[in-house]
């Protein structure tokens, strides 16, 4: 192994490091409180180092927005991959997905929405511009995927679904902002929320002209 190779396993080993303890830290002490010099405590490095792999707060946290962002697509994909998947099926491993780690969702929202209003969304720092490319391509995927016209994205069918889970996604942003106490404690009742929410999501579904027990296609057969 060459010494710059070695430097470059060295330095993605301590970027994901630092990730794990950012997690740690944001979790724990809320996104607003949270610092760098915290995230560098807790994974045993300087501060100086921590800028010397992250810019700024900002960097570190788009990096984590994009590995949450990853992840959900990642298991959203496996979905549709399974055989016979219908609609209604890819709806509720949707709802899921997204609240089976409520933590991390919930400092996505917050995240997303503190720097998107104060437009401090910027494209020049790598970090946010492949935040942004990785995002947009793969959920434009997806919604392809759904719509079965890969690669199409002006079609209605396309149009409609785009906004259709949307809508679904700004009520789980809603949803996971809820104060913990307001959440049901009672298995019975949180089941019957989530169920509500897929029946929701299904009725909308079916009102752009889509039955909810269609079995999601793919050209080929295959992804």
């Amino acid at each position: 192994m060459s010494a710059a190779h070695r430097r470059t396993v060295q330095k993605k080993r301590k970027i994901e490091e630092i990730k794990a303890a950012a997690w740690d830290v944001f979790i724990r002490n809320g996104f607003d409180n949270a610092k760098l010099s915290e995230v560098a405590a807790e994974c045993g490095c300087g501060l100086s180092s921590m800028y010397y792999y992250f810019k700024d707060k900002r960097q570190l946290v788009y990096m984590l927005m994009t590995d949450f962002k990853n992840e959900v697509n990642r298991q959203l994909m496996d979905v549709l991959k399974i055989e016979e998947v219908t609609y209604t099926d890819f709806l509720k491993a949707y709802i899921e997905i997204y609240l089976s780690d409520m933590e991390k969702f919930k400092f996505f929202v917050i995240a997303d929405s503190y720097y998107n209003y104060h437009m401090q969304y910027d494209l020049s720092d790598p970090v946010i511009d492949h935040y942004d490319k990785q995002t947009r391509q793969d959920g434009h995927m997806i919604i392809s995927i759904l719509s079965g016209e890969p690669g199409v994205s002006s079609t209605q069918r396309f149009d409609t679904l785009n906004v259709c889970f949307a809508m679904v996604l700004g009520y789980l942003r809603r949803l996971v902002l809820l104060p913990r106490f307001e959440w049901p404690e009672d298995e019975e009742f949180r089941s019957r929320t989530f169920n509500n929410l897929e029946m929701l999501s299904a009725a909308m579904i079916r009102e752009i002209g889509i039955d909810p027990d269609e079995v999601i296609g793919f050209p080929g057969g295959t992804i």
